[in-house]
């Protein structure tokens, strides 16, 4: 309770007050200076030092139900041994009249220690109940905050696996028919993998960013490919410069490529595109669909569920993915809020 400057003003200031206003009283009452001065400093000082003691009690044992007589005990036996020690004091100083006077108040320097101690307490029990619980959401949100991290890494790595074993019999496949063409596929594996490796999966980069990341990929594809693939990249000048989380559309796009691609002999055209709507940055990702095709080739489905579940974790919403068939068309659409 002590370790702040504002908290530590706050208790020396309340002190300084009480021991002015225990001065004052008893000048009031025509007692000499020096007997007021004494008796009112070594109250103050005896108060606030039993006071301080309470705090270090009360940061570590903060009973509940009975067990609370336990702290008012405490502050009787507090308030004994300062009326004690206070009267010692005084007595020594000689002074038989107001030795008199000092017991028969006696019983009110009692009932006040007490009351000044239990108010103490009460004060440190709400104090330190409020920074239990504080303590607690802390808690709280680091672990969930943990927990969905380590979430959000599992989803980018249950991905990564799938990509490099395709990419990895792609180049061996090359290796002997095309050796020049296999070796640019691994310069080109090895910059995709650097640049997943140095981004986190819960960071957010622009969608310039992601489209320079979503190349690399690309140019791995289409060595595997040819010229079957062809990818349209429409983006408005004004998404540019607009946050997503990174690494959210390649399992998108490959899953275009592996639903749009495998299933035909002919070129196919696959189209990313962007804007802005209702302050959102969308992004609408297109690839020929094949119903009769698909029938035969089930996936996991693995690819859009990670995607929605990201979006959720980062969002906390169900709303910001959507998909469409539309006569021989597949549509995703992406919905990404902005801060």
């Amino acid at each position: 309770m002590f370790n702040g400057l504002r908290n530590q003003t706050v208790f020396l200031g309340w002190w300084i007050l009480w021991g002015c206003l225990h001065f004052w009283l008893l000048r009031s009452l025509d007692w000499d200076t020096p007997i007021a001065l004494t008796e009112s400093v070594v109250s103050t000082v005896l108060l606030s030092l039993f006071s301080f003691s309470l705090s270090f009690t009360m940061k570590y044992y903060r009973p509940t139900d009975i067990k609370v007589l336990y702290l008012i005990l405490w502050a009787a036996i507090l308030s004994l041994a300062w009326t004690y020690i206070t009267r010692l004091v005084v007595f020594s100083l000689g002074n038989k009249a107001y030795n008199l006077f000092f017991d028969l108040t006696l019983p009110l320097r009692l009932i006040t220690g007490l009351l000044v101690m239990s108010s103490f307490i009460s004060i440190l029990y709400v104090f330190f109940g409020q920074l239990s619980r504080q303590e607690q959401l802390k808690i709280k949100s680091d672990t969930e905050k943990l927990a969905k991290e380590t979430e959000l890494s599992a989803l980018r790595d249950q991905l990564q696996p799938h990509f490099l074993f395709n990419t990895l019999n792609s180049i061996h496949a090359l290796i002997i028919s095309h050796p020049e063409q296999a070796q640019k596929m691994i310069i080109q594996l090895s910059d995709f993998l650097r640049f997943n490796l140095k981004t986190e999966s819960n960071s957010f980069i622009t969608f310039r960013e992601e489209l320079e990341h979503l190349s690399l990929y690309l140019d791995i594809e289409k060595i595997r490919f040819g010229h079957r693939l062809k990818v349209i990249i429409e983006t408005a000048d004004t998404t540019q410069d607009k946050k997503l989380p990174s690494l959210i559309l390649q399992p998108l796009i490959e899953n275009a490529i592996k639903y749009g691609l495998y299933d035909v002999l002919d070129d196919v055209q696959i189209t990313l595109s962007s804007k802005i709507e209702n302050g959102m940055l969308q992004i609408m990702i297109t690839n020929p669909y094949d119903p009769e095709g698909r029938k035969g080739r089930k996936g996991t489905g693995f690819g859009q569920t990670s995607v929605r579940r990201r979006l959720f974790l980062l969002f906390g919403r169900q709303d910001l993915f959507k998909t469409e068939v539309s006569g021989n068309l597949y549509k995703v659409t992406l919905q990404l809020p902005q801060a």
